[in-house]
């Protein structure tokens, strides 16, 4: 049985769509087994035209050596989860195809494997503006090549990603090129 995990805030989400959430979940079958856990969060975010209320559902799935992360934004919950499964199930299958294989035949990572990997305002008021910072803490810290965290950030569906360089021992910055491609933004050792 998955280790389902829902957060929940801002809005009260009933144990029938709790359950249609973990019933199409699911349905992944092999696709999760050896998840960790399945986060689901479900967050009402207020826009600021006639402060009109919308709701954003993120899934994060926690498996070994990766996260595999999806998330939408919109007016009904069944309908974004119905959106966001198939995105998962792509996610999820990259997942398998590419780190099981690596895993099984114990290859490493090549710079070559970078060209093969897919590329897939908020109003500010200026006269009291205090940014606000949302820290994320880094939950592993082991050095990998820069090909493997193109793959973890491809999987967490984000346009950049901080990771420790296996080549050099420095952290560094991968992102994603706006004209293609991927950029990364290390310090010189």
């Amino acid at each position: 049985m998955q280790n389902f995990i829902f957060s929940i805030r801002d809005q009260s989400v009933t144990n029938e769509t709790k359950d249609y959430i973990r019933g199409k979940l699911t349905k992944l079958g092999n696709l999760t087994k050896g998840a960790e856990s399945i986060t689901i969060n479900i967050v009402q975010i207020k826009t600021h035209v006639n402060d009109y209320k919308d709701l954003q559902v993120e899934i994060l799935v926690k498996l070994p050596n990766a996260f595999v992360k999806v998330e939408n934004k919109g007016h009904n919950i069944n309908v974004l989860v119905d959106k966001l499964i198939p995105v998962l199930k792509k996610r999820l299958s990259r997942y398998h195809e590419i780190f099981e294989t690596r895993r099984e035949k114990q290859l490493g990572w090549k710079s070559k494997d970078l060209e093969k990997s897919i590329y897939i305002d908020d109003y500010i008021d200026n006269t009291n503006y205090e940014p606000y910072i949302k820290r994320k803490y880094l939950e592993e810290n082991s050095p990998i090549h820069p090909a493997e965290a193109v793959e973890k950030m491809e999987l967490l569906g984000h346009s950049s990603f901080l990771f420790k360089n296996i080549e050099n021992g420095l952290y560094a910055m991968l992102y994603k090129r706006e004209k293609g491609g991927y950029g990364l933004v290390q310090p010189k050792s």
